[in-house]
């Protein structure tokens, strides 16, 4: 799996790579990560829901302990959409939002561990991902908003 050092310090042949296509989704890096998850701290403090490739990334670096208590960050990541869809749909359903946002993908990964290191260690592919659950959850919380009276409304922007 070519993540960290094994990216630029592995020859391209010694790497084992699949295909990319599938009849079903049209991108094979399929799977969900629950099922193997770890929840790393890498030492920088940065926390991570596994430690396979993605805890040696900045682009998924969320939450730090230096900062943020662990029962807080834990609490966070257990109601984030980003998070629940990364962990139990898997990092392919990424893939038609990056391609849509002329981000370039490689035809072939050695698996999902690799292609969620390869978004997320580069800082245009994890920005879309990124943003685009940031705008889903202040859409969510406008909508909630609106939905409260004026009185509701002032207690909580208060």
């Amino acid at each position: 799996m070519a993540t960290g050092l094994a990216v630029t310090d592995v020859a391209e042949s010694d790497i084992f790579r699949g295909t990319n296509t599938s009849a079903e989704s049209g991108w094979a890096i399929n799977g969900a990560c629950h099922p193997s998850l770890n929840l790393t701290i890498n030492a920088r403090g940065d926390v991570f829901p596994c430690c396979a490739g993605v805890d040696q990334t900045d682009g998924l670096a969320l939450w730090n302990i230096k900062t943020t208590p662990l029962e807080h960050i834990v609490k966070a990541m257990n109601g984030s959409k980003l998070y629940r869809e990364l962990v139990f749909r898997g990092v392919s359903s990424f893939a038609p939002l990056l391609l849509a946002a002329g981000i370039p993908l490689r035809e072939q990964y050695t698996g999902i561990c690799e292609f969620c290191y390869d978004i997320f260690s580069r800082p245009e592919a994890a920005k879309v991902v990124l943003d685009r659950f940031d705008n889903e959850a202040k859409e969510v919380i406008e909508a909630l908003l609106k939905s409260l009276s004026s009185s509701e409304r002032s207690m909580v922007q208060a």
